[in-house]
């Protein structure tokens, strides 16, 4: 199925729009756009484009991808009092509070995408709206300018190496509590705003009286849920001595090769690197010291060869990914530093001859896409180690009592990696994705050996964004998720 995807690129960071009650909203509602687009369309209005608009407002809530807000300092300000002609009162108090948008690189413009999916049938609708969308000149207040553009993607591009925010429309059945509620166009929502304007050009009466009733705007309360990106970094596993060659790692080596990049990620030269708390951070964040401190973490994910019915799932590509709540900033350091590093062991018979290559446009890497899009269903590509035991001795010879102990310690693994939403989940000792291996064959560090291993495939209600890792080994190269469809 295709995708309409509607982006706004504004050209300051800053959001100055409210919701109900005055409230800063985030991310820009859907309502928001609609209008919007009806008023850059107005200019060239036919009933073609009005048709257009009534097949928009009659579709499902879109999915958003946004940056992540932070509040802005306040200030106050005195403007014109629109709601009244008396002289007396010119100017009124107003408190200004933007949501400022974050941005990888203070060289981009923030963006926010829209995307619907669509039948085939409605891509002359599709046109009409994103010839709409070219006209944008603001999004939120008149100060937020804002450049609109529109496609149709006939294969929905993943969002890897997006550092963005996902927003996904919840369903009435989800356990999961909402996390903002936002305006979404409804049907009936382009007449009232017509209607609305009609009567805005009537406020005041020809015996100079002011009528301040624009009348309802239609429109449906939705909520939505946030899925956040975490900020990650990709890199290619080359020759040493040829860095055009690819350097493919067994599944069995999954723990030297992780070892040796903890190595690297945790040098004093990155320490250095990362300026006055940088020792304090690579212990924290890259070798996660104390164990239980809270704060982010850094995931070294390697990547088994999957998505082809002949590929020998061997590692040719690793990321590197903070946790939920990390800002990013020891992934740009590393990004850096270690693009070009030849990875070097701790003891000669490990040797494995390959370099780091980062991979500066993650998106066009098939491999990669797998593990960093937005799916319901995802699968494991490493085992999970499930963090605490399932072979106790009244489940001995049970086998449906030891998997379902099995489950619990999985909900238990992913409360760990703050993935909040239900899903179904289905258990097997043998892969569930064509190329990876039986879990016996796997061999993680001495520490997380005993831990019981399952292949795991879940399938949650709304997309979850990538990347995802789940279990004890979760930073260190097992419990990596894959997207499946």
């Amino acid at each position: 199925m295709a995708e309409l995807q509607i982006t706004i690129r504004f050209l300051d960071p800053r959001f100055h729009g409210r919701g109900d009650g005055g409230e800063p909203e985030w991310p820009p509602s859907p309502m928001r756009l609609f209008q919007a687009l009806l008023a850059a369309g107005k200019a060239r209005w036919t009933e073609e484009l009005a048709s257009a608009f009534r097949w928009l407002e009659a579709q499902a809530p879109p999915l958003i991808h946004a940056p992540r807000p932070a509040p802005g300092s306040a200030r106050l300000t005195y403007v014109p009092n629109n709601n009244t002609d008396s002289p007396a009162q010119l100017r009124t108090a107003k408190t200004v509070a933007p949501t400022l948008m974050s941005v990888q690189d203070n060289a981009q413009r923030p963006e926010v995408t829209y995307r619907w999916s669509i039948n085939a049938g409605d891509r002359s609708y599709a046109q009409r709206i994103i010839g709409a969308a070219r006209r944008i000149r603001a999004l939120g207040w008149g100060i937020d300018l804002a450049i609109g553009r529109g496609e149709v993607i006939d294969t929905p591009a993943a969002r890897a190496g997006d550092q963005r925010e996902a927003w996904f429309p919840e369903q009435q059945d989800d356990m999961t509590p909402a996390t903002t509620t936002l305006r979404t166009p409804a049907s009936g929502s382009l007449a009232s705003l017509e209607a609305a304007y009609e009567q805005s050009l009537k406020r005041v009466g020809p015996d100079g009286t002011i009528h301040d009733n624009p009348g309802r705007i239609v429109f449906t309360p939705t909520a939505y849920g946030r899925s956040q990106a975490r900020p990650t970094i990709a890199f290619e596993l080359c020759q040493a001595e040829n860095p055009q060659t690819s350097a493919p790692v067994r599944l069995t080596q999954i723990k030297c090769l992780v070892a040796m990049i903890r190595s690297a990620a945790s040098s004093a030269t990155v320490a250095r690197a990362l300026g006055e708390n940088g020792e304090l951070l690579v212990n924290q964040v890259v070798l996660g010291h104390p164990p239980d401190a809270p704060g982010p973490r850094l995931s070294i994910l390697p990547l088994p060869s999957i998505g082809h019915p002949h590929s020998d799932g061997r590692i040719r590509r690793v990321i590197l990914t903070e946790s939920f709540d990390g800002d990013g900033r020891v992934i740009g350091t590393l990004g850096g530093l270690l693009h070009g590093h030849e990875l070097e062991p701790e003891h000669p018979k490990d040797r494995l001859g390959a370099r780091l290559i980062r991979i500066d446009q993650p998106p066009r890497d098939s491999v990669v896409r797998r593990y960093c899009d937005d799916s319901k269903t995802w699968a494991s590509a490493t085992p999970v180690l499930l963090p605490g035991y399932d072979k106790h001795k009244q489940h001995r010879g049970d086998q449906q009592k030891r998997l379902a102990r099995a489950e619990q310690l999985l909900c238990k693994a992913l409360r760990h990696a703050d993935i909040q939403q239900p899903a179904e989940i289905e258990l097997s000792r043998v892969p569930l994705i064509p190329g990876t291996a039986h879990v016996h064959d796997y061999r993680p560090r001495e520490k997380l050996s005993h831990y019981p291993r399952y292949h795991v495939r879940l399938t949650f209600n709304q997309p979850v964004a990538g990347p995802l890792s789940i279990g004890a080994g979760r930073h260190v190269g097992f419990g990596v998720m894959a997207a499946c469809g």
